[in-house]
């Protein structure tokens, strides 16, 4: 069932891509990055509401992995657009994310042997996908030169406050408890790495917002 919803993800994600791309090439010059741009939001919008859900337990696992499935396919596509583009570092980031997905499934159909809470491990590592969806809304409007609006501010602040608690509390928390349990594998090659980006990538956010407030006042 996970390689066809991963294989319905790649198709609809294609359909995305074209659509956005087709709809925006004729009226905005730089089409290509905010339809990527929009492609990314929908794609962590799934992996967020499916996290979400689970974590929720309004879901069970099984749906769970049909949201995990339809997401990789589109981080699947993504990825050989990063690679064709020479975007590499994305493209590690979305290997050590596709990594992480894949351990769940290989657990449930006997390849791999993982504790069954990897489930609840990864969503809550997942949710941090919604603080992306306020990352590319500003992106979007940032080059849509409508960086002095109010819902330009407010996606920021609420990216900043999102990224706080979902990505630098949440991750470091997730990594002390698999540091607890000794998953080595996952702790090294997985979390830390993403982590250390995470902090990386916050202070860069921030130094951005900090600047964007002294020009603007």
């Amino acid at each position: 069932m996970f390689l066809f919803t991963t294989l319905l993800g790649i198709v609809i994600f294609k359909k995305i891509d074209t659509y956005f791309s087709n709809k925006l090439k004729d009226k905005i010059i730089i089409y290509k990055d905010i339809s990527e741009a929009l492609y990314l939001t929908i794609l962590s919008f799934i992996f967020a509401l499916g996290s979400t859900l689970f974590m929720l337990e309004l879901i069970e696992v099984f749906k769970l992995h049909y949201f995990l499935g339809i997401g990789f396919g589109g981080l699947l596509y993504n990825t050989h657009y990063l690679f064709k583009t020479n975007q590499f570092s994305m493209c590690i980031h979305h290997i050590i994310m596709e990594f992480a997905i894949i351990i769940p499934i290989l657990s449930k159909n006997n390849i791999l042997f993982y504790n069954n809470d990897y489930n609840i491990i990864l969503s809550r590592t997942l949710l941090c996908e919604w603080t992306n969806i306020f990352l590319n809304l500003s992106y979007i409007l940032l080059k849509l030169n409508m960086n002095h609006t109010i819902i330009f501010k407010l996606s920021n602040i609420i990216l900043l406050i999102g990224y706080i608690f979902l990505r630098l509390i949440n991750f470091t928390s997730i990594q002390l408890l698999l540091y607890e349990r000794g998953d080595q594998f996952i702790l090294y090659f997985m979390g830390i790495p993403l982590t250390i980006l995470n902090y990386y990538w916050f202070i860069k956010l921030f130094n951005k917002f900090i600047n964007f407030i002294k020009v603007t006042y």
